[in-house]
């Protein structure tokens, strides 16, 4: 199973692919998703669709050396998404390198995606 992170930040631990190998408890509530459900998807997957491009290019480039920080949209399963500041670090465990993805809500706390 993946490893958990601990802590107040909202944060994944990525593969060079997007694969998502962990997650921090606030991670689970701010997707409303299971551990499971985020431990078996991509974190591009996770995103809206106008920032996925965006989020490869970012994963490439951290991989890289190259860190960023940059914003984006992570959708929620009732159809609304929330915004967040992003940054991205490389850290080398045991069982070699990931990405430490970790997420800061934007000012603009909470939107919905519907429209009415």
């Amino acid at each position: 199973m993946g490893t958990q992170l601990h802590g107040e930040e909202i944060g994944f631990l990525i593969d060079e692919k997007g694969q998502i190998l962990g997650v921090t408890e606030k991670a689970l509530e701010s997707t409303k998703r299971s551990r499971i459900e985020l431990l078996r998807s991509n974190i591009v997957d996770l995103v809206d669709k106008d920032f996925r491009g965006e989020l490869r290019h970012d994963i490439k480039k951290a991989w890289g050396g190259i860190f960023r920080k940059s914003s984006l949209r992570i959708l929620r399963k009732e159809s609304d998404y929330q915004e967040f500041e992003t940054k991205f670090m490389r850290v080398s465990p045991e069982h070699g390198k990931m990405l430490l993805v970790l997420m800061r809500e934007s000012d603009e706390v909470e939107q919905s995606g519907n429209v009415d």
